[in-house]
């Protein structure tokens, strides 16, 4: 399985606005609400939302759990 990566999900002209976890279709959605945004700004503020996300989620789970994870995401979506 491939390590989950920040996936740009909506931008604002050509400035990033928010994204989600690839391994995650339920969970790990980050949004940005900033009144004055920046291309470079945005893109630290999502990956750090992301990384804290990866922390939680992605970097503590053992194999049992990423076992139920994957039979959750593969039944989900049918």
């Amino acid at each position: 399985m491939k390590k989950p990566e920040l996936v740009i999900t909506k931008w604002l002209d050509d400035i990033p606005v928010a994204g989600k976890c690839s391994s995650c279709p339920d969970e790990g959605e980050f949004e940005i609400a900033s009144t004055n945004p920046t291309v470079e700004g945005n893109k630290k503020t999502l990956n750090e939302a992301f990384m804290r996300h990866f922390k939680k989620i992605h970097l503590h789970e053992d194999a049992s759990q990423a076992a139920v994870r994957i039979v959750r995401e593969a039944t989900d979506n049918s």
